[in-house]
């Protein structure tokens, strides 16, 4: 009887998504993957840059062992420009699943930044766009309805009383779009001792397009999400503290997520034909909070922990390797095993770059707001 209760929670939690208004996946390393949640970043680095994103939420949760029962990753690529695009391009790929894939979401696109060109490295801003393709898939046959299972003999392996209403497919277009502002504070230190901040403010689902899988229609909300991060130095610069916020808001889902991360050991300086740009190696540790209201320690809703590791393949190419697990608080407590996290960047020295490319797009980043930038 198990099986079938596992069954049937599995499929309540389908049709739930299914009738529900839909919300975004969220990551809690949020830092490792920016074109997710702002376009604006796209071209942010001035080399070729990869990454890859996995998130398992609720692992007690019945479902598929891999990727997880209720899982998101997301591949992504970018590189900065020097001819007259002045910005960057990228491309991303996103897939979710819930239970045994039953439901499942996947999306791929293009993006686009625009960089203001200015001599002044202290400064750097940033318009970015996000156009790209849909499809919402459900498989019916999978399902398990509450009349296919008897109290006493269980499964009866009958057909169902449901009946679809369409092939379980929906496709449609949707568009993202973003803004993202940095600015060193202390400009006449040393670079090593300058504070960077950087602020971004973006919006999904611009076109609010309709994601019903039935006869009544279902807009995808716009989610508004704003992110302000800092890096200082610490202790004769051995050590960077990178406090984040990150500000959520979907319909009537609201999120906050704070803390910080600290970057053990040196920043190092990477140089090539064309640039410069810093990253700190080896480790780096952070923690923060998630809960519908800042500072409200008493009803938090996850505790995050996050552990990474940072380093460099010759002079050429930097990597980044991150590891985080939410402890799920609240209503659920600790039975769903709340949630894990893993994601891996690595930058690509290009060697045909312009030099140009100080003057048009600058790395204003003295200090490390991520630890490969």
């Amino acid at each position: 009887m198990s099986v079938i209760k596992n069954h049937i929670l599995l499929s309540g939690l389908i049709l739930i998504s299914f009738f529900a208004k839909a919300q975004d996946p969220n990551f809690s390393q949020f830092e490792m993957n920016p074109l997710y949640y702002n376009p604006a970043y796209t071209g942010s680095v001035t080399d070729l840059r990869f990454g890859i994103n996995y998130r398992n939420l609720w692992l007690n949760v019945p479902g598929m062992k891999f990727p997880g029962p209720l899982s998101t990753y997301n591949f992504y690529g970018d590189k900065q420009m020097t001819n007259a695009l002045i910005g960057g391009v990228g491309f991303f790929v996103l897939q979710n699943f819930k239970g045994e894939g039953f439901l499942r979401h996947t999306a791929a696109g293009i993006l686009y930044a625009w960089r203001m060109p200015t001599t002044n490295n202290n400064y750097s801003l940033s318009f970015g766009t996000k156009i790209y393709y849909n499809q919402l898939r459900i498989d019916y046959s999978r399902l398990v309805f509450s009349d296919q299972v008897d109290p006493e003999r269980g499964y009866l392996n009958t057909p169902s009383a449901f009946a679809a209403q369409n092939d379980g497919k929906k496709n449609y277009l949707d568009i993202d779009a973003g803004v993202t502002f940095g600015f060193n504070i202390f400009q006449n230190k040393p670079d090593e001792q300058k504070w960077t901040n950087e602020v971004s403010f973006a919006v999904a689902h611009l076109v609010q397009p309709d994601i019903s899988l039935n006869e009544i229609e279902s807009r995808l909300p716009m989610k508004y999400t704003v992110m302000y991060n800092t890096s200082l130095p610490l202790s004769k610069n051995k050590f960077y503290i990178n406090p984040k916020v990150l500000f959520e808001k979907q319909d009537d889902f609201l999120a906050y997520t704070y803390g910080f991360n600290i970057y053990v050991v040196n920043k190092h300086s990477y140089r090539s034909s064309y640039a410069r740009s810093y990253f700190t190696k080896p480790l780096y540790l952070g923690f923060y909070f998630r809960n519908p209201k800042f500072n409200d320690r008493k009803n938090t809703k996850s505790l995050i922990f996050v552990a990474g590791h940072t380093g460099s393949f010759g002079n050429d190419t930097r990597y980044q390797i991150g590891v985080s697990y939410d402890f799920t608080m609240g209503g659920l407590n600790l039975s769903t095993w709340g949630a894990l996290e893993i994601s891996a960047t690595i930058v690509l020295a290009t060697k045909n770059a312009s030099k140009k490319s100080t003057r048009y797009c600058p790395s204003f980043r003295s200090a490390p707001l991520s630890p490969v930038n």
